[in-house]
């Protein structure tokens, strides 16, 4: 959907080749990008600003509808979730549990990952996935940048 290099090419090489180059460019930038986005998440970490990072408190973010950009990465193995049906509060844990919210048993055991990145599309927000980060792999593997506190 959008345009992220212009390249000159020889007229003269095969369309293996520009397939080739057109997909190394484009790893290229999702690499800077995911950079960009979790640099950003750090400062936000690290100021006590608008960052997250944990399931916990990325589900709470979400369920507060402050979420601007969910970040995961492709390696997050989230924890068990649930959603309560009565509410629709989000959860992190086992579903023996009353909801927290409004105290009801009539929770769904949910996929935690599918979950939040499809609340998160439903509220207008953008998910950013995030390949191969060490250090963000280290810290949880999820997190957001927030709308606000």
């Amino acid at each position: 959907d959008r345009v992220v290099n212009f390249t000159r090419l020889d007229a003269r090489i095969d369309e293996h080749e520009i397939l080739r180059q057109t997909l190394e460019t484009f790893a290229d930038f999702e690499r800077a990008e995911d950079i960009d986005t979790l640099v950003s998440l750090r400062r936000e970490l690290l100021t006590d600003g608008l960052g997250v990072i944990g399931a916990e408190r990325t589900v709470e973010a979400l369920n507060s509808g402050k979420i601007d950009q969910f970040i995961v990465a492709t390696e997050y193995n989230a924890p068990a979730g649930w959603h309560c049906k009565s509410c629709s509060l989000l959860g992190v844990g086992a579903t023996e549990k009353p909801c927290k919210h409004c105290g009801q048993s009539n929770l769904k055991e949910v996929n935690l990952k599918e979950e939040m990145a499809r609340r998160t599309l439903l509220s207008g927000a953008s998910v950013e996935t995030i390949v191969h980060n060490v250090w963000f792999v280290r810290q949880g593997g999820v997190g957001a940048l927030l709308r606000y506190k």
